[in-house]
């Protein structure tokens, strides 16, 4: 099951799936739910929902298109999202909370840092450290 929380627009329904409610509704809707991820482009947002999410006792899950390629020796962390035509690596490291976007190429042994956005086709070579600011 699919459902959105979006505070401005309870009721309403995106892509075929309803918004049953707003954040203030998150720790009610913990007791039927167990899972969740949080679908916030600005980092610094995604992080402090996602952090809220886990206080209360979610399972923040990653979403990860199946028509991207992902190996089995990369390192994924919870509530990241990955695009379509995605390659990850072996050996790369992808922190929490990332959104790596549409062809984008994250080579082996590169590391994104926990809330970072990688941009659609990029390319992060080996050894490339994206980091906070």
């Amino acid at each position: 099951m699919i459902f959105f929380l979006d505070d401005g627009l309870v009721g309403k329904t995106i892509n075929d799936c309803k918004v049953i409610g707003g954040m203030k509704d998150i720790q009610v809707l913990r007791e039927k739910y167990s899972n969740i991820f949080i679908a916030i482009g600005n980092n610094r947002l995604r992080e402090e929902l996602i952090t809220q999410a886990q206080e209360i006792g979610f399972n923040v899950v990653n979403l990860i298109s199946n028509k991207s390629i992902v190996s089995n020796y990369a390192k994924i962390g919870q509530g990241c999202v990955i695009f379509p035509n995605v390659v990850i690596e072996p050996d790369s490291t992808i922190g929490n909370g990332c959104v790596i976007c549409a062809n984008s190429v994250i080579n082996r042994d590169a590391f994104i840092a926990d809330y970072s956005f990688v941009n659609s086709s990029s390319v992060d070579r080996p050894t490339v450290l994206v980091e906070r600011k």
